[in-house]
This record gives structure tokens, sequence and C-alpha cells, in this order.
């Protein structure tokens, strides 16, 4: 229901966002409007991303945003829009960029591309909203929006959330000062979450995790594993 997203009521960010899922959801509902602007559809979503903590519906906005902003940009179907998204260690953010062969946009008007009702697709019915929310939206979640030019031709949206905890760390846990290198078993059906939770733990000096996504690689672990856990 496309007026759901239209919404704009205040968000918990209390859940577990899956950029990958997030992206495919995001195609689904563009699918048509896609099919119609472009015969070069192209989508490349990286491999063992974590989640992060946020709004799911909220961040499939943002990506519905920018792939309609990307069709509508296009001036015929030759030109590519392209959907990729993958996890920066060293920043670590979650990405998703939406890039466009369309008509570009000039260095004057680049920086105004997220002020609310600013649109250079008056012509059009356009509203000078998508990219203004979609900012909101980020900035909600303590992320980043970064928009550049492709040589005129088209334009690069990079959109950025950082990983968040769900629950600060119980003062148990904390005080408890672990030992770097005992190894720490995680368990979790969830692949994006069990990447998360490796990622938390070695930026807190903790490099021996050992990840397991079923119970039955538990029991073969705990019988195969000769130091404690």
């Amino acid at each position: 229901d496309l007026k759901s997203y239209a919404r704009q009521t205040p968000a918990e960010l209390n859940q577990q966002v899956d950029i990958n899922a997030a992206a495919e959801n995001s195609i689904k509902f563009t699918q048509n409007l896609i099919s119609t602007h472009t015969d070069r559809f192209i989508v490349r979503l990286g491999k063992e991303i974590p989640t992060f903590t946020g709004n799911r519906q909220r961040v499939e906005q943002v990506l519905i945003n920018l792939l309609v902003n990307a069709c509508e940009s296009l001036n015929d179907n030759t030109g590519a829009i392209t959907l990729a998204t993958s996890f920066d260690e060293r920043t670590n953010m979650v990405t998703c960029r939406v890039q466009d062969e369309g008509q570009g946009v000039s260095e004057k008007n680049r920086s105004r591309l997220t002020d609310p009702f600013f649109t250079t697709k008056r012509h059009q019915g356009g509203t000078g909203l998508g990219l203004s929310v979609s900012a909101g939206i980020v900035d909600m979640h303590g992320g980043s929006i970064d928009i550049t030019t492709n040589n005129d031709k088209g334009i690069t949206v990079t959109v950025g959330f950082p990983l968040l905890l769900s629950t600060p760390w119980p003062n148990a846990i904390m005080d408890r000062k672990p030992n770097p290198n005992r190894p720490i078993l995680l368990v979790d059906d969830e692949a994006g979450v069990l990447t998360s939770l490796k990622v938390t733990l070695r930026q807190a000096g903790l490099n021996h995790v050992i990840a397991c996504q079923d119970s039955r690689q538990v029991l073969q672990l705990l019988c195969e594993q000769e130091a404690e856990l």
C-alpha cells in the first residue's frame, strides 16, 4: 500500500533492518515504473551485509523515492539505472547507491536537491518532496546522504546507515572485561544479525568470534571445540 509510505508519523527505530531485503521490496513496489522507463536496470546486492537498527518501512520509503526519481530523470529507455548495496567496515556504514543515466543536474542546483519543494521536474508534476523526505528519514537514522553528478549524465545518490546496537550492553557484561583470546560463540538464524554482532564485538577488541546459524552447527562445534567458549 503506497499510501502507508506517504504517512509521516513519528517512527520507532527499534527494528533490525536488512538493506538487501529493503532494496528487494522497494524494487517490487516500483517494478512497473522501472520497466516502463528503462531496459537496463542493474541490481548489485552485497553479500554478508550486517543489519542495522532502524525502521524498515521508512528505509524502504527512501529507496522507493530514489528509484522513482531515477526513473523520472531518464530521457528514454536506453538510459540505465543501477542499485547497489554494500557495507563499509572502515566507517561501519551500510550503504545503498542508486545511479542513473538521466538528465543530470547543474552544480548550482545540486546543493538544493534536498530542499523541500525544490524540483527540476515541475512541468512533469514533481513536488520536490521526494529527496527532502528521504534526507529527513536518513538523518533520523543518524545516517548520511550524498549526491554526485556523473559527468553531465545523470546523478548518483548514496545513502548510508550506521550500525547501532538495539540495546546497550548490560553492566554485568561490561564489568567482566572478557578475555580477547577466548572464543565467543554467536548463534542466530539470521545471517545479517550475526554479521552485525561480529562487527560490534570486533570493535570491542574481541576478534575470535565463531558464528552459527542452526543448532546442528552448534552441537557439532561443541563436540569438536577444544578451547573454552
